[in-house]
């Protein structure tokens, strides 16, 4: 069983004037994807029994929020934000039984590889009195359960591995152009990913039973907020 969902999302004020003379201009890309995956393999048999399911799930989108290539935007607040809420909740199960001889087994793999970007690029911001907020902003929630179980009259084997990656990179950013603001001005990156991440095997055989679980979460995730060269504030 796999699933993958990946998407581009982009906001962006391009080579153009935008002026709100009397209200804040705001610029906003977000997602909420969500993949919701359940499997589950059984088998029973006399002598010999395997019951097993596999789930592979991924989720990249690119969510970017911008003003770039000379843009001019004036309002009494500025506003640039990118965000994503990504949702992935996995159920991978195996379960068998045999008078001899039963495996059950469940894999779960799930990746997470998200962009979300927010800046402005070489382009003037003027806020006013008021403020410039340049904010990019990572939520994923991942929760995986993987179990394995298996009975037999002789030997049982129940086990499952949960591998979850994480590969998101989240920046914020000025470079070049300028950002005037009377209040304040704030740059910046937030992840806040969560993750519960749950694997267990049960076994009985009437000689030898076996059970095993293993549960793993790589995460290479980045997170920047800058200002680049060339920038006035």
């Amino acid at each position: 069983h796999q699933l993958r969902r990946a998407g581009n999302i982009t906001m962006a004020i391009d080579g153009s004037t935008v002026t709100a003379t009397s209200g804040q201009v705001s610029l906003s890309s977000n997602t909420n994807a969500v993949i919701q995956s359940f499997t589950l393999g059984g088998a029973g048999a006399e002598k010999f029994a395997l019951g097993g399911s596999v789930s592979i799930n991924s989720i990249g989108n690119t969510v970017d929020a911008h003003v770039s290539n000379s843009a001019t935007v004036t309002g009494v607040g500025i506003g640039v934000s990118a965000t994503d809420n990504s949702t992935l909740q996995t159920f991978a199960g195996g379960l068998a039984g045999a008078d001899k001889a039963a495996i059950g087994a469940a894999i779960a793999v799930n990746e997470v590889s998200n962009l979300i970007v927010a800046h402005s690029t070489a382009s003037a911001l003027n806020a006013g009195a008021a403020s410039i907020r340049l904010d990019a902003a990572n939520n994923a929630d991942v929760l995986s359960i993987t179990f394995g179980g298996a009975g037999a009259g002789t030997f049982a084997l129940g086990g499952s591995v949960s591998l979850n990656q994480l590969s998101n990179t989240t920046r914020a950013h000025a470079t070049g152009g300028s950002l005037t603001a009377g209040d304040s001005v704030r740059i910046s990156a937030y992840d806040d990913v969560s993750i519960l991440n749950i694997a267990g095997g049960l076994a009985g055989g009437g000689t030898a039973g076996v059970g095993l679980g293993s549960a793993t979460v790589v995460s290479n995730d980045v997170t920047e907020a800058f200002v680049g060269a060339n920038t006035t504030i």
